[in-house]
């Protein structure tokens, strides 16, 4: 039991990885479109940002002592300017969801 909580969450990641090459494959192969894709993004998305809440919540209860590694403030200033970059573009939609048909916007990327 404890190497499955140890484990679980680069598990996750590598659950991600193959879904999305499969989800590629089967765009490749013509049996899913774009818009398809995006919304399974977009679901993933939601998903690691509920995992990264409880994550973090459950550090604090336990008084844990994050990660602060120098990568994860790299990290989160990217994801912080993308947000900024994509709340002042002139078509928010796009900026977010990205243009019908090709579907790359920040919530994809």
């Amino acid at each position: 039991m404890e190497k499955i909580k140890k484990y679980w969450l680069p598990l996750l990641i590598i659950i991600q990885v193959v879904n999305a090459m499969f989800l590629s494959y089967l765009w490749c192969r013509n049996f899913l479109s774009y818009y398809k894709i995006s919304k399974v993004y977009i679901g993933l998305f939601i998903l690691n940002l509920i995992i990264i809440i409880i994550m973090t919540i459950k550090k604090k209860l336990k008084k844990q002592k994050m990660f602060n590694r120098i990568t994860d403030y790299i990290l989160a200033l990217m994801v912080i300017l993308s947000l900024i970059s994509a709340c002042l573009a002139i078509n928010t939609k796009s900026a977010f969801f990205g243009f019908p048909g090709r579907y790359e916007g920040f919530f994809q990327i």
